[in-house]
């Protein structure tokens, strides 16, 4: 704590990466420059999909690290996906890896299908394949937010976000998708029964919101002009 004072203390700015985490800072050094840069990636958006249409079955899809942090494994055993009519479709390695493989496997008919890691540049075309992406957090970082989302976004692919905090409130302020705490499986397969049964006008707009975010407020090279013009003033 000593030291985090002392560069905050000693700093002529400061940038982060949620709003957050400068409320926090600006709680405690009101006098400082602050600026919100979140963690966008350059290439994320030039691979925009303009007209998403729902498939008649839906198809969820989880991408990312399959850690204690996300616990995929216990959404799988907790909805009943085969049930819903909804397919689920899991991409990533860690340590729940081997026991979702298992599942799938005993479970053949659970609509659970899990595919291992792909390289990067191949994401775009997983992503243009299904319908709605999970973003699973069931522990609360203060501060955090998942870059996850800024990566999906450009896709035109709404959210199923289980968790609270900044990211929670970001998805419903902007309607790019619903959220459920985490760990609240009856609200999250609420929230997949919305998309499964919405009309395809209201998921369109809900998708060309996604794109309309990362064109403009998420827009890689727009952010790294304002904080070239930040920077100069401060």
């Amino acid at each position: 704590l000593k030291c985090e004072k002392c560069l905050y203390v000693k700093s002529d700015a400061i940038l982060g990466q949620s709003k957050e985490i400068l409320e926090h800072i600006h709680s405690k050094f009101s006098n400082k420059s602050l600026f919100l840069y979140r963690n966008l990636q350059k290439d994320s958006n030039y691979s925009i999909m303009p007209d998403r249409q729902k498939h008649k079955t839906l198809r969820l899809v989880f991408a990312g690290m399959l850690g204690v942090a996300q616990n995929v494994y216990e959404i799988v055993q907790k909805i009943d996906f085969s049930s819903l009519n909804v397919e689920f479709h899991i991409y990533g390695m860690g340590n729940q890896y081997d026991k979702l493989l298992e599942f799938s496997k005993n479970n053949p008919n659970a609509n659970v299908f899990v595919h291992g890691s792909v390289p990067k540049e191949e994401m775009n075309e997983v992503y243009s394949f299904v319908d709605v992406a999970i973003v699973p957090l069931c522990v609360r970082i203060h501060g955090a937010f998942p870059s996850k989302i800024y990566d999906i976004l450009p896709m035109g692919l709404p959210i199923l976000f289980c968790g609270d905090g900044e990211p929670a409130k970001f998805i419903m302020d902007n309607n790019i998708g619903f959220v459920s705490k985490a760990g609240d499986y009856k609200a999250l397969e609420e929230n997949i029964i919305k998309f499964r049964d919405m009309d395809d006008d209201t998921y369109g707009n809900m998708c060309g919101n996604c794109i309309g975010l990362s064109q403009e407020e998420l827009n890689f090279e727009t952010q790294i002009k304002d904080v070239i013009k930040f920077l100069k003033e401060v």
